[in-house]
């Protein structure tokens, strides 16, 4: 992969990011979702940092998170979710 691809893929990272932490401050305010918005806040930081373990520990915690019942993502949540994990990957950082 060459370094354009994978620049062009941290940038498709950070972009749905950003959707993502405006999808979740648009989300009623709750001790979850105050958590979700860190966390996703942090994880935007290690992306733009180059942090890999960084990026790691914060999208594993991010989707655990997301999944369960009572978080309150919305499905456009789990859908950005899945392309930041993409747009990861294609930028080289391992998440798994």
């Amino acid at each position: 992969m060459t370094g354009e691809t994978q620049s062009t893929a941290r940038q498709a990272a950070l972009d749905r990011l950003d959707d993502l932490l405006e999808l979740l401050r648009s989300q009623p305010a709750s001790e979850r979702a105050a958590e979700l918005l860190e966390i996703a806040g942090h994880l935007r930081r290690a992306v733009e940092a180059f942090h890999m373990e960084g990026i790691r520990f914060r999208f594993f915690t991010l989707t655990r998170l997301s999944a369960q019942e009572v978080s309150g993502v919305p499905p456009r949540g789990h859908a950005l979710l899945e392309e930041i994990g993409a747009a990861l990957q294609g930028a080289g950082f391992r998440i798994k």
